[in-house]
């Protein structure tokens, strides 16, 4: 199994207006509903520059989802529909483990 850690802003880039928490039950419900559950770690803050130069300053949830590296193009999948359903010009990921155990 393989780790994947990504950032969901808390609001969106065009009006910086909070996300419905129905927004956020879909994208958890969707979470479970494909990769049968994940972890919330909180609330991080981040910096990133536009493509304009502009400086955009998020807080964003981390969240963890643990799958077979064959259904990693899952996840990158969601993360695009994501993408657009937050109002987000980019969503950072990661794959932070080749190496992840269920226990």
């Amino acid at each position: 199994m393989i780790e994947i850690t990504f950032l969901i802003p808390t609001e969106r880039n065009s009006d910086r207006a909070k996300h419905s928490p129905l927004l956020i039950e879909w994208f958890q419900g969707r979470l479970f509903d494909l990769f049968g559950g994940y972890t919330l770690a909180g609330e991080v803050d981040g910096a990133w520059v536009d493509q304009y130069g502009n400086v955009i300053r998020d807080k964003s949830h981390q969240y963890r989802v643990a799958v077979e590296s064959n259904r990693e193009p899952e996840v990158w999948d969601l993360l695009r529909e994501v993408k657009g359903q937050f109002d987000q010009q980019l969503i950072y990921a990661a794959v932070t483990s080749n190496h992840a155990h269920l226990v």
